[in-house]
């Protein structure tokens, strides 16, 4: 059974009766200098909701990219911890053939 599907009708079917509940509602909005009247509350929640996810967005990316850049610096610490233990085995493999040789 598509589970997410019957999910997202049945979130569009709630959207849609609250928009048809509310279609008779209108508001005011005053912004600093002007003022919108007589504005449908639906399409006032739906604009708030879109700038809501525009300012979202890159505050996300941005997040994604410090995540990123922080696993980025823990592998090239563990990188060079990794070359430091190879070359410090490479010193010991030979100083062990030297001594084997005196």
């Amino acid at each position: 059974m598509p589970w997410k599907l019957i999910t997202i009708i049945f979130f569009i079917i709630l959207l849609l009766f609250f928009v048809g509940f509310n279609l008779d509602n209108k508001t005011n909005i005053s912004l600093l200098f002007f003022s919108f009247k007589e504005v449908h509350t639906v399409i006032a929640l739906l604009i708030s909701f879109m700038l809501g996810v525009i300012i979202a967005i890159p505050a996300t990316i941005l997040a994604g990219r410090k995540k990123n850049k922080a696993k980025q610096q823990k592998i090239s610490k563990k990188q060079s911890k990794k070359k430091k233990l190879e070359s410090i085995s490479d010193e010991s493999a030979t100083i062990q053939e030297s001594i084997k040789k005196d």
